[in-house]
This record gives structure tokens, C-alpha cells and sequence, in this order.
């Protein structure tokens, strides 16, 4: 998806997982030597806030009908809505359950290019 040209070639597995390993860390290094406008984006990109998209699944299983995964993506007019109708009645519990990871990585994604 990410080509190297683009400097996301080890920033995949992020979006794949919500984290990235030593090995992918050390490679990325060793790509930016020298070059210190890419260092500065790597630093800024180590401060984004990721979501974890196996721990939004699990809170929007355990704590979807109450909106709490749908708050902590950041949509809060679905958030309130699910608050106040349980879920509407369970029918958009159920949905996300199924939706919930994908929303996870798109806005994990959203956020490193509005970064880049």
C-alpha cells in the first residue's frame, strides 16, 4: 500500500496493528540518516494518538450500547445517540461490532497524513 518513496514502507504494519516493532523502528532510523526534515516528521509522528483497533473491538463488545467506542473515535453525535437508545435498541451495537476495526485504521490513517 505504502511504497518506500513515500517513507511509510515501515509505517504499515501501524495501521495494520496500531503498533510497530523494534525491527520496523531501527529500519525506519536507518532509512533517515542524514536527513533531518524526515526526523523531525518521525518525531511528530511518534506523537499521534493511534487507536488500537483489537481494543475498540473488545470496549465496542463490552461497552458499545453505551456509545464508548464510537467517543473514542471521536464521533460523538453517533456517541450520544447510542447513549441515549442503548445502542438504538442493539441494531447499531451489533453493526459496529463488525465496522468498529475498519473505522479504527481508517482514522489511524487520517491522522499520519494529515501529519505528512
Amino acid at each position: 500500500i505504502f511504497g518506500e518513496n513515500y517513507g511509510f514502507g515501515y509505517w504499515e504494519e501501524i495501521f495494520v496493528t496500531g503498533v510497530m516493532t523494534d525491527a520496523g523502528i531501527g529500519a525506519f532510523f536507518e532509512e533517515m540518516t542524514g536527513e533531518p526534515q524526515k526526523k523531525q516528521k518521525f518525531m511528530m509522528l511518534s506523537t499521534i494518538d493511534l487507536k488500537d483497533p483489537t481494543t475498540l473491538l473488545l470496549i465496542s463488545i463490552f461497552l458499545g450500547s453505551l456509545g464508548i467506542d464510537r467517543f473514542m473515535l471521536g464521533d460523538i453525535g453517533m456517541g450520544v445517540l447510542k447513549l441515549l437508545t442503548l445502542g438504538c435498541c442493539g441494531i447499531l451495537t451489533i453493526v459496529d461490532w463488525f465496522t468498529v476495526s475498519k473505522r479504527a485504521k481508517e482514522k489511524n490513517f487520517s491522522n499520519v497524513m494529515t501529519l505528512i
